[in-house]
């Protein structure tokens, strides 16, 4: 695990959650679109083990794939009606696929957030 004060001033971003620091780029000098998304910034707390353990790091990359499902569902609510869904009508000639391939997509981020959920259970369990 990386301290979270070498984290801080070695500018690291991403592993910073691991170490119980609450910052994402995305939230606190969003850039592109991110500032219209709402989503929370999961971070290592040494839940079932020690902070920044392995399990600890595991359990914050499934807590962020969770929030990256908030971020994908509200950007597909602004997405445009008009040339974009014509376009994709005239390429595929319906909107079938892309209902087909979010739904693939939902159904496995939500199969592994169950296998984790069912994880920690009988972890809590012991």
């Amino acid at each position: 695990m990386i301290p979270a004060d070498v984290a801080i001033s070695y500018g690291v971003s991403g592993p910073i959650t691991w170490s119980g620091v609450k910052w994402d780029v995305r939230k606190d000098e969003p850039y592109s679109i991110y500032d219209r998304f709402e989503f929370d910034v999961p971070i290592g707390e040494g839940k079932f083990g020690t902070l920044g353990d392995c399990f600890d790091r595991y359990w914050v990359r499934m807590l962020e794939k969770k929030e990256s499902v908030k971020i994908i569902r509200q950007a597909l609510k602004d997405l445009p009606s008009g040339m974009f869904i014509k376009h994709y009508q005239k390429k595929s000639g319906h909107l079938k696929d892309l209902y087909i391939a979010e739904q693939k997509a939902l159904e496995e981020i939500l199969a592994i957030i169950l296998s984790v959920m069912d994880h920690q259970f009988h972890l809590e369990l012991k």
